[in-house]
């Protein structure tokens, strides 16, 4: 009689266990992040995204024609700002006077451009053999320091005044291969993109990592923060997306 009751209890208890692992496994494959929107882009090889001082469009510049590409909040051009010899990559927006910052690889130094986008003054970097590698930009507008992400390894955070001169760098947590860059204004963090990990990350102005969610979405080369949500773009795939901000 032992017997008889004892096996199905043993049944019992390993296929109970079995469905723990399998839901266990699928909740692991899950992405943190999916998206709550997507929108196609009329912008070749999009790098970088910020809002506008407004806070109805966002700006965006392109590997290829090193234009300036004003958006909708559904990814339609609005507006073009075509520079020419600037190789500009990344970009962020001071919104007291809707002028740009990004990194002129041609110059190779951070350029300051107005709302037209004519240049009003260069940032030469301390080391110019690390422009190829930068990629992101972000500024707080509550200190005037502007933040600079490199890609190359191990992947740097470098910090500038925009009144002029380079303040510090700090080695990333993150690591390399970052590829966007944006200021969190409700927690003074900064939001991070790679292109070429399943990653979205949150660190502190010393890069220090604070924060990790998984997504599914390739080649991110930049992001911006709004009203709770991530606003993050694709290069290859030339889309929009939209996210919870976790």
């Amino acid at each position: 009689m032992l017997k008889l009751r004892f096996l199905p209890l043993c049944v019992l208890i390993t296929l109970f266990l079995c469905a723990g692992c399998d839901n266990d496994e699928d909740e692991d494959s899950n992405p943190d992040l999916e998206p709550l929107e997507v929108f196609d882009l009329n912008v070749p090889a999009p790098n970088g995204l910020c809002m506008s001082a407004d806070g109805n469009h966002l700006w965006t510049v392109s590997d290829s024609t090193d234009y300036l590409y004003k958006l909708d909040m559904q990814g339609q051009t609005q507006e073009i700002i075509m520079l020419y010899g600037m190789g500009l990559r990344g970009v962020c927006i001071d919104s007291r006077d809707s002028s740009f910052y990004s990194v002129s690889v041609t110059r190779k130094a951070v350029v300051h451009l107005d709302s037209t986008g004519t240049l009003l003054e260069e940032f030469q970097l301390p080391d110019t053999s690390v422009v190829d590698n930068l990629f992101g930009l972000a500024l707080d507008e509550s200190s005037d320091v502007l933040y600079v992400v490199q890609s190359a390894y191990p992947g740097n955070l470098y910090l500038m005044s925009i009144h002029g001169g380079w303040l510090s760098a700090f080695e990333l947590d993150s690591g390399a291969d970052c590829s966007g860059l944006c200021m969190d204004s409700a927690t003074d963090r900064l939001w991070i993109v790679f292109a070429h990990s399943d990653r979205l990350k949150r660190m502190n102005s010393t890069g220090v990592e604070v924060g990790s969610w998984t997504h599914e979405l390739a080649d991110l080369q930049g992001i911006e923060e709004h009203n709770g949500y991530l606003y993050v773009i694709s290069s290859t795939h030339q889309q929009l997306y939209v996210l919870d901000k976790p």
